[in-house]
């Protein structure tokens, strides 16, 4: 048995065994990722997955990072090819910029460190989950939403800039147009691919509503809370947005928190995008030799500088984003949760780098023989 497969059986065999002693639980939960998905999340993203794969199908996106190839590569000093990537990442939302970066690097469009840079800041989330999805469980107008994904782009641009400190600006190249198919094969394909995404993304939603139900149910949400001295509510916030953003968003809402504190912590669980969300990138650049350690700096990164962004636009644009009734809360509180939530995370980040890097030695080695 593979070393990287040990962890994985050990942990799905303590939640088979929490699932038959806490069933119910289980249940309540699922039906509540079930009803946020289709209340939410497939009105608001389904039309939008269908027309961002007909903008990409019909080679909108190549046109994208042609016309923006040179101020790519003075930013992020990255080939042009690559700006299409980041467009259709910020465009279609999470792990669609992960699954073009990879079909570049397959097809030799952009070089493997070229990918693995791009795979820190081009998987990000599109505005129609934010400004549909997140606004909505938030209870947030339009211009709060708008918000939150504008300070995702901003956090995403400034690490790629980050990500390209002391990188010779690559030699630049096009991405191979392959766009031949009549108006009517598009139409039809993408209506296609976006009920298997939004299916996909609905699974994944629903199975991580029950896995994180069961972590709480094994006492890790009270010992997280004698740890840190958190509340009930911060905790399962906590647990919820490290897995699942969706789920993780849907918490938020109950926080007692006023906006100004509220956003740029839900911000930040947006730019750390969720366990669930780095499984969907991990499987999307399967077969491409691409390295996950950009990507999980990147996000790291972001988790940092979206909060930031954040509270900047808050107050720049000016004008009051209605929400449903929130209470004041002390800075110190928000600090701690957020400090705790960002060791969690970066202790992830460590561990699940050990894990694929175990699991890409094995695989060489098993090559080798």
């Amino acid at each position: 048995m593979k070393k990287s497969n040990v962890l994985t059986l050990f942990l799905t065999a303590f939640l088979m065994c929490m699932l038959l002693i806490f069933p119910q639980n289980a249940a309540e939960s699922c039906k509540e990722a079930l009803v946020i998905c289709f209340k939410i999340i497939v009105p608001s993203l389904f039309p939008f997955m269908v027309l961002s794969s007909l903008l990409i199908s019909c080679g909108g996106a190549d046109i994208l990072g042609r016309f923006f190839s040179v101020p790519f590569r003075i930013l992020f000093r990255l080939s042009g090819a690559c700006s299409a990537s980041l467009i259709v990442g910020l465009i279609a939302g999470f792990p669609v910029g992960a699954s073009v970066t990879a079909d570049m690097v397959k097809r030799g469009d952009i070089s493997k460190d070229e990918g693995e840079r791009l795979l820190g800041f081009c998987s990000n989330a599109g505005p129609m989950f934010i400004m549909g999805s997140a606004a909505a469980m938030l209870g947030i107008s339009v211009k709060g939403g708008f918000v939150l994904w504008l300070s995702q782009v901003a956090s995403a641009v400034l690490v790629g800039m980050i990500l390209g400190i002391g990188k010779a600006p690559e030699k630049n190249s096009h991405v191979h147009s392959v766009y031949n198919e009549s108006a009517a094969y598009c139409t039809v394909s993408a209506v296609k691919k976006s009920v298997m995404s939004v299916l996909y993304v609905c699974g994944f939603v629903t199975v991580f509503a029950a896995i994180t139900s069961m972590i709480g149910m094994s006492g890790v949400s009270e010992l997280i809370r004698k740890c840190t001295g958190l509340n009930p509510l911060e905790t399962d916030f906590i647990l919820n947005g490290f897995t699942e953003i969706t789920a993780g968003i849907s918490h938020a809402a109950l926080l007692p928190y006023k906006p100004t504190l509220l956003l740029p912590l839900c911000s930040g669980f947006i730019g750390w995008s969720g366990l669930c969300v780095h499984m969907q990138v991990a499987a999307s650049i399967e077969g491409s030799g691409l390295s996950l350690k950009y990507y999980f700096i990147g996000k790291l990164m972001q988790m940092i500088f979206a909060p930031v962004f954040t509270l900047l636009f808050m107050r720049f644009m000016g004008g009051s984003i209605k929400t449903s009734a929130f209470l004041n809360m002390p800075n110190s509180s928000l600090f701690g949760l957020f400090a705790v939530s960002f060791f969690i995370c970066l202790c992830f980040c460590i561990l699940l780098l050990a894990i694929f890097s175990v699991f890409s030695q094995s695989r060489k080695s098993a090559k080798k023989l």
